[in-house]
């Protein structure tokens, strides 16, 4: 029973007795006190009268001090009964009954996989499992955190603590399962599903390096610590290890890396389209597209110019996007001699830290709470820290923050106070990342982007990437396609794709020439949206396939 069910009840049974005692003392007390007797009938509208301060009919006077007080005391008891009422237990009560009931039991489902715990680090991959069109089930332990999920039409089952999560999720038809709650919690959940016999794939999502081993002993296939691959990219590029200015390089086949770059105000080529850069880009890279906030725009090469601020979503060679990177980076700033900064000291933090400081670069701790290793007490957002950290000298200052929202303010108020202090950022959600970088960051890279990229591969495979809004790239074997070419086959409008690249031997084709033919052992880079693989599949099926049908 819920907590506002019980209080109603509770008022219920407390008015009774409140009502009924009352009635007894005032039938009591009329004749024996006033001496002017009254029924309990009388003596009950009475009471009821003045505990709803609807007022009185008759009995308004009374003379003996005994019964003045009492009438007194039932008056006040009355005005703060009704005043009690409706915010403590008839507004949640009628709150609760109405509003969209959290589901205690899974649908029925096939094929599904099952995600414990909602996050941030589960939010890309159940985005691109709802764009693919597989099937998945939240299970949450938090009506809170179940209700968030629910709220943005996700799948989700309410598991309280004295549920069996695993019997209402139909484990048995699964496919997957994701572990994403505590490492401690992720092993147990791994150990019952393998003791109930799933033999489907156990993925944990863990948050130290050390606990890989006891999960990977506990049932799971694997573990990933992406707090730690997301501390890595932030220290690595600041420290300048990356080959190119960029977040984390996705691979797809052996040769094809797909990024986002940011157009810096330092581009030397601002104001010109992708068509005049051609000749500078090369053949080995092409500009996909861009984000305008959540969505995602298709670049077209003769009308798109470059814009500060505009976050590029790139695929080529190694060689390729490192090229366009530092085009779009421009001329680089000289390092500073001060330290860097680290603010927030969590587990994304420390790891940065640590790694900067195996680099033998110099690092300054900044941090709201005492904790063993913090070199500077403060917040960010105090209007003195700037002078007390000699921000101007900073090398600079990377926002290992847990909030989104304190990232971004931090963002504004540390890019009006150093302008030129190279800042990075660690968002939680991927939609924050360029309002971020629109605050100022030079550098933003989102736990939701790095988890939800090792997830996806883990549970898709690794012929696709998931980018965000639907968008997927794939890379498929041209067998269904072999002597032809991409325009006579009509490729891109079959199969609602966009062509990116062919892959022949250890070469990546961009351009396309009339006399190209597909060859066997050529592979096909495509990106479009939602499930371009089973379009791609259905209209151009292998030649076994096809005879098959």
């Amino acid at each position: 029973m819920s907590s506002t069910k019980k209080r109603l009840i509770g008022l219920v049974l407390g008015l009774l007795v409140i009502v009924l005692t009352s009635s007894v003392l005032y039938m009591f007390g009329m004749s024996l006190l006033e001496g002017s007797p009254r029924s309990f009938l009388q003596s009950l509208a009475w009471v009821a009268e003045t505990v709803t301060t609807t007022g009185y009919g008759a009995d308004a006077r009374w003379t003996h001090p005994l019964m003045v007080f009492f009438v007194i005391v039932l008056q006040f008891l009355g005005v703060f009964t009704i005043y009690l009422v409706f915010p403590i237990v008839l507004i949640p009560f009628l709150e609760e009954r109405f509003e969209t009931r959290v589901p205690r039991r899974a649908p029925k489902l096939s094929g599904h996989v099952i995600v414990y715990r909602y996050g941030h680090a589960v939010e890309t991959l159940l985005s691109s499992l709802s764009h693919r069109g597989v099937p998945y089930l939240v299970i949450e332990e938090d009506e809170g955190a179940a209700r968030r999920a629910l709220s943005r039409g996700h799948t989700v089952v309410y598991c309280p603590e004295e549920v069996d999560a695993l019997d209402t999720v139909r484990l048995e038809e699964a496919q997957a399962l994701v572990a994403n709650g505590p490492d401690e919690e992720n092993a147990s959940m791994a150990i019952d599903a393998r003791q109930r016999g799933f033999k489907g794939d156990i993925v944990a999502v863990a948050d130290e390096p050390r606990s890989k081993a006891p999960l990977e002993a506990s049932g799971a296939t694997a573990v990933f610590t992406p707090r730690h691959v997301l501390a890595g990219s932030l220290a690595a590029h600041v420290v300048g290890h990356l080959s190119a200015e960029h977040g984390i390089t996705q691979r797809l086949g052996a040769l094809m890396n797909v990024t986002e770059l940011l157009v810096r105000p330092s581009c030397p080529h601002l104001g010109k389209t992708v068509h005049d850069c051609r000749a500078f880009l090369g053949g080995d890279v092409t500009i996909l597209g861009y984000w305008a906030g959540k969505n995602f725009r298709p670049v077209h090469e003769k009308k798109h110019t470059f814009q500060p601020g505009t976050l590029l979503v790139v695929a080529g060679t190694a060689e390729g996007v490192g090229r366009l990177a530092d085009m779009m980076r421009g001329t680089p700033r000289p390092p500073a001699p001060g330290p860097h900064i680290v603010v927030g000291y969590g587990v994304v933090g420390r790891r940065v830290t640590r790694l900067l400081r195996e680099a033998h670069e110099d690092v300054l701790i900044l941090e709201k709470r005492h904790r063993p290793g913090v070199d500077v007490i403060g917040d960010v957002l105090d209007d003195d820290l700037p002078a007390k950290l000699n921000l101007a000298k900073a090398r600079s200052v990377i926002l290992a923050l847990d909030s989104d929202d304190v990232a971004l303010f931090a963002t504004v108020m540390l890019r009006t106070r150093a302008p030129s202090v190279p800042l990075i950022a660690r968002a939680n959600q991927s939609r924050n990342v360029e309002r971020i970088y629109a605050a100022g960051a030079d550098f933003v890279l989102s736990l939701s982007q790095v988890a939800g990229r090792m997830l996806t591969r883990s549970i898709l495979g690794s012929d696709s990437l998931y980018v965000g809004d639907g968008v997927h790239i794939i890379s498929v074997p041209a067998t269904g396609l072999i002597d032809r070419h991409p325009d006579e086959a009509r490729l891109e409008s079959r199969t609602k794709t966009h062509l990116i690249a062919v892959e022949r031997g250890h070469r990546l084709l961009f351009t396309i020439p009339p006399n190209f033919t597909f060859q066997d052992g050529d592979s096909i880079f495509l990106w479009g949206r939602g499930d371009p693989q089973s379009r791609f599949r259905s209209e151009f099926p292998p030649p076994d396939s096809a005879h098959g049908r």
